[in-house]
């Protein structure tokens, strides 16, 4: 198994490729991508969890 977490080399093809083959497998996949947008599932600020509140 790969520790490789880099998900911000990854286009939208490659990424759509990831998504199916996690769902033909039935497992998860875990990234890092970096995004300045407030639409993201986890926000680690300063080494510290944000609260989901703080993201609104």
């Amino acid at each position: 198994m790969s520790e490789k977490k880099q998900g911000c080399l990854l286009d939208s093809e490659q990424g759509a490729a990831l998504c199916k083959f996690a769902e033909e497998n039935t497992c998860q996949v875990w990234l890092e991508q970096v995004s300045r947008d407030k639409d993201v599932g986890i926000v680690i600020e300063d080494g510290h969890l944000r609260e989901a509140a703080a993201n609104a």
